[in-house]
């Protein structure tokens, strides 16, 4: 038996547990739908895929755990487990479909691993803790909303692990947003339609901007992106011509060819380098010998310079200094 067939135990209300054998590969859809008495299932290394609804509406089913085979997960797969409390889904998932999660309302914990995260969690309200492996390079707008993590994020610029993900709330006029350091992605409309927005700084650890994010900011004057070589920008991540026309765009000494060639910045008129942009270098353990003389000039990159040069940074007696 490589596969248990589509509606094979379908309301068996009275199955509680159940072992799948290690030559299955695939459970098709519905297979256990609607089994509101099984409690415990284990699943075996050898499955790849579980189908659409596989799982729904088994209500008594507490735990599950998705083994490091499966690489498709349908929609609805787990639809109404209202049980499960906890769930982590491996690196090896590379397609789950809408509401695989939908209405799981004991739900407290979710860990990802895979690469992309969906909105298939809706009317999971109890979920608290999210946990965002370094795996995941996506996450899709709205993802989790509704949830219990969202609703107690304060108002502002909401963090999932290394991602910008949305923005909460009515944005105050005159917003200024310095996007924390250590922040990878910047996701898709996460300011979308954010009119108030006047200013943001990008800091050197941000590698994507994702498609839409800054749309429809239109009173956006000044942008700083502190990184020599210009973050990977998705479709549309700026939109609005007057952004491109008056819009400034503030990046490190060095760099400003840089973005005049690359795709989503070189529609900016005015790019304009910044000395106070390091480009994310950063220098430590230094040490100053108080003893002698130290009228000298260190660059970003640790080396003496006899004849500092004009707009450049530079360490000068244990401080960061603009010459």
């Amino acid at each position: 038996m490589t596969s248990i067939s589509s509606s094979a135990f379908s309301d068996c209300t009275g199955l509680t547990s159940i072992n799948i054998p290690n030559s299955v590969t695939s459970i098709d859809g519905y297979t256990f739908s609607g089994c509101s008495s099984l409690t415990a299932i284990t699943i075996p290394n050898s499955v790849t895929s579980i189908g659409h609804s596989a799982f729904e509406g088994c209500s008594s089913l507490t735990a599950i755990t998705i083994p490091i085979s499966v690489t498709n997960i349908g929609y609805s797969a787990f639809k109404g487990c209202t049980g499960l409390t906890a769930i982590t889904i491996p690196n090896s998932v590379i397609s789950i479909g809408e509401t695989a999660f939908s209405g799981c309302s004991s739900l407290t914990s979710v860990t990802f691993h895979c690469t992309e995260i969906g909105k298939w969690f809706s009317d999971c309200v109890s979920i608290k803790e999210i946990i965002i492996g370094d795996e995941v390079t996506y996450i899709e707008r709205d993802a989790f909303s509704g949830t219990a993590w969202y609703n107690d994020q304060p108002d502002g610029l909401i963090y999932a692990g290394k991602f910008a993900y949305q923005y909460k709330g009515i944005m105050p006029q005159g917003t200024e947003i310095v996007i924390q350091d250590g922040t990878t992605i910047i996701c898709d409309y996460v300011f979308y339609n954010c009119k108030e927005l006047t200013s943001v700084k990008i800091p050197s650890s941000i590698t994507s901007v994702g498609s839409s994010s800054f749309k429809n900011n239109n009173r956006i004057s000044k942008i700083f992106v502190n990184s020599k070589e210009p973050p990977y920008t998705k479709s549309e991540a700026f939109v609005d011509s007057d952004v491109f026309t008056y819009a400034k765009l503030y990046v490190p000494v060095g760099s400003k060819s840089e973005y005049e060639s690359a795709y989503g910045w070189r529609k900016f008129m005015n790019i304009i380098e910044d000395a106070s942009l390091d480009g994310g270098s950063s220098i430590s353990n230094i040490f100053v010998d108080t003893s002698t003389d130290n009228d000298f000039y260190i660059n970003l990159s640790g080396q003496i310079e006899p004849k500092p040069q004009k707009g450049k940074i530079y360490i000068h007696n244990g401080k960061k200094v603009v010459y």
